[in-house]
């Protein structure tokens, strides 16, 4: 596997032919899903959830259609060698030219401010014990590890000591304003870099590929400003509440 969750290529390393692809995602309902990648050749996916066994799990499932004698319509093939790693977006129609025997695929899904809390990658294979339906392959997808580069060492003859660690922020309860626990200074602010390409007519999720013949290709079709982000008062001095703003959720973006 190629990518991440949003946007990634997958190799067919099951030893056999598949149907299609699944993703299962914990305590993300169906309505959290914002968009689904459907340029393959399985089409859009279907988004289900079931919380039957007390943890809420989402499906997002590609999947052939049957074609009517018993078997699929559509099939991911076995390649015929290694795969050399692919980017992330390159097994779909039009990326390349054995697209059809290549036996990748690209997929990915997003979500709406929220995150699994736990992922599962699954080929779709047919179900030996009921040939018109599809499984799980027990063949789990291979997800690769983490790449850490090192430096030189300082002092030579001696190795590096690395240790991987996600460091929480610190979170720092905000200033009250007159004594009004409800009532909060402006946040600490912070410059944000902003990036906009426009095109003059509407496009698909799976067209905004940076290699696709939509996306303007042109650095002067490219618009960068600089934005400063940061919470404001959520009430006035005196504790009195501030019109037309949201002190949960509201932001102040001012252009330079």
């Amino acid at each position: 596997m190629y990518g991440s969750l949003s946007n990634f290529d997958v190799i067919n390393d099951t030893g056999e032919e598949c149907h299609g692809f699944e993703i299962e995602l914990d305590d993300i309902d169906s309505t959290d899903v914002a968009y689904s990648f459907g340029g393959t050749r399985y089409g859009n996916p279907v988004v289900t959830t079931d919380s039957s066994s007390g943890t809420k799990r989402t499906s997002v499932r590609w999947q052939s259609p049957p074609d009517g004698a018993g078997g699929f319509l559509l099939r991911t093939s076995v390649p015929a060698g290694a795969v050399a790693d692919t980017g992330g977006h390159a097994c779909f129609a039009g990326a390349i030219a054995n697209y059809d025997t290549s036996g990748c695929e690209h997929f990915g899904t997003g979500f709406y401010n929220k995150n699994p809390t736990a992922t599962r990658y699954f080929w779709l294979v047919r179900d030996p014990a009921a040939p018109s339906e599809l499984m799980r392959s027990t063949s789990r997808v291979r997800v690769p590890p983490v790449v850490v580069a090192l430096a030189p060492p300082a002092a030579p003859g001696v190795p590096p000591v690395v240790q991987a660690a996600v460091v929480q922020p610190e979170q720092e309860d905000p200033e009250v304003i007159g004594g009004f626990p409800g009532c909060a200074f402006f946040g600490e602010a912070s410059w944000v870099k902003v990036f906009i390409t426009e095109t003059d007519h509407h496009v698909e999720l799976d067209q905004l590929l940076t290699d696709s013949d939509e996306v303007p290709q042109s650095e002067t079709e490219t618009e960068i400003e600089w934005f400063l982000s940061q919470s404001v008062p959520t009430c006035a001095e005196d504790g009195s509440p501030l019109a037309n703003l949201d002190g949960s959720e509201n932001e102040w973006l001012l252009e330079n």
